[in-house]
């Protein structure tokens, strides 16, 4: 596995998941088409599949038994990374009407808890990461390392306000679709997280292409 070729894939899929949660918020309308929430769907399947790759790639190229705590926080986040690309194909399968594992596809607690593990397992990862692996010298990554950790900070407790929210009404909504004003003070903390996790990724990318 190529981390750098990962990297990039990983920065396609933040851009396009940003696109795709951005266009859900203001354009409801335009995944009522089925072939429209189908491509949707499976780009948010790829998107989430990027990550996944990254968290591998950088298990198998950047870590090593020496550094066990980062050895760790890679798989997990791996791991989160997994169970957060459950929720676009649950939603898939749903979509195309095939059912192999029943339970899975009517599971109602996937969508509000899986973005949650995931969150909380990449935040670990850039935690561990900034200490562990950023070195003193490096201070473009580390401010980028840290902008990622604050990011996936917000992205946490975001999703800890929607699993509330969820398990008091029965309704799962996301904060940016539930209504305009909710949304015009979410999306922009959202934007604002997506970017500083895209700034994270393109340090990366420049720092590996380095001799």
């Amino acid at each position: 596995m190529n981390l750098r070729i990962a990297t990039f894939a990983a920065m396609f899929g933040i851009c396009a998941t940003f696109v795709l949660r951005t266009a859900a918020t203001f354009s409801t309308q335009l995944f009522t088409s089925p072939l429209v929430a189908q491509a949707a769907v499976g780009t948010h399947l790829v998107s989430t599949a990027t990550m996944v790759w990254f968290f591998l790639a950088f298990f198998l190229e950047l870590t090593s038994p020496e550094r066990p705590a980062l050895r760790r926080a890679a798989a997990t986040a791996a791991v989160g990374a997994t169970i957060a690309a459950l929720v676009p194909l649950q939603t898939l399968l749903r979509i195309l009407d095939v059912a192999p594992f029943s339970a899975f596809v009517r599971s109602p607690w996937l969508e509000p808890i899986a973005p949650l593990i995931a969150t909380v397992a990449i935040l670990i990862f850039f935690a561990v990461y900034r200490r562990e692996r950023v070195k003193p010298e490096e201070a473009q990554l580390q401010g980028a390392a840290s902008a990622a950790m604050w990011a996936y900070a917000l992205f946490t407790v975001l999703n800890l306000v929607v699993l509330a929210l969820y398990m008091s009404s029965g309704e799962l909504r996301w904060l940016t679709q539930m209504g305009p004003a909710v949304a015009w003070i979410t999306l922009p903390l959202v934007a604002a997280g997506f970017a500083a996790v895209l700034y994270f990724f393109v340090t990366l990318s420049r720092c590996l292409a380095e001799p």
